[in-house]
């Protein structure tokens, strides 16, 4: 099971250019939640709570760069999140569209990486993300063959190759198998100690002890 101690944040040196993320009095289309201001630093795991699931959803479809805010700012690195650019440095799980259910798990990873010149590098990665989750038996597979273990383990593959420095996760459900549960487990806290910031809704149990804070959404009085 997953219950080793919680990680630790990255040090903070108090520099400016901790900073990844930044909320500025942010709205989003239907969210229904008054104007949201925060900061989010490298290493910072934070879950979003919200009296009603849409409010959460909506805001999490802008972290994620699906649509732009109705008023404020998201910026992550200086760029806004719907932005080219703001896009190439955000991955998510559960709010765009998963893997396609055509596509092997290693063609799958490949192109999950997005524009890398390298192929070489492309198809290197690829192997390293499926020896470090130990699904080489799904190599070859496609998602609508598998089980919903191994269909979990198979979308979340896709999520850790991404090069990111913010990942937005929503959906991520109980394995049912200690294993896979570490498995998974020690890629978050691992992403987490080198920087990565993560934003949450509803999290399974088994990765509560990687949430920092929660950021608690208030309804909107109009």
């Amino acid at each position: 099971m997953a219950s080793k101690e919680r990680p630790k944040r990255v040090k903070r040196q108090g520099e400016l250019n901790d900073v990844v993320l930044q909320l500025s009095n942010l709205e989003s289309f239907h969210g229904g939640f008054a104007p949201l201001s925060a900061t989010f630093s490298k290493g910072d795991s934070v879950r979003i709570v919200a009296p009603k699931i849409s409010m959460a959803t909506s805001l999490l479809t802008v972290l994620a760069g699906v649509v732009p805010p109705l008023r404020g700012k998201a910026v992550v690195l200086g760029a806004r999140c719907n932005s080219v650019e703001g896009r190439s440095v955000i991955s998510s799980f559960g709010v765009t569209r998963g893997p396609d259910w055509g596509l092997t798990l290693l063609d799958s990873l490949l192109l999950y990486q997005g524009f890398v010149t390298d192929p070489l590098e492309r198809r290197r990665r690829a192997l390293d993300v499926i020896e470090e989750l130990d699904i080489g038996t799904l190599t070859h597979s496609r998602l609508h063959e598998l089980d919903p273990r191994d269909r979990l383990l198979f979308e979340f593959a896709c999520f850790r190759v991404q090069p990111a420095q913010i990942s937005v996760v929503f959906g991520l459900h109980d394995p049912n198998e200690p294993s896979a549960k570490q498995r998974i487990f020690d890629v978050m806290a691992d992403l987490r100690s080198k920087g990565r910031v993560l934003i949450w809704l509803e999290p399974p149990s088994y990765l509560l002890g990687l949430i920092d804070v929660d950021i608690q959404l208030q309804s909107s009085p109009f």
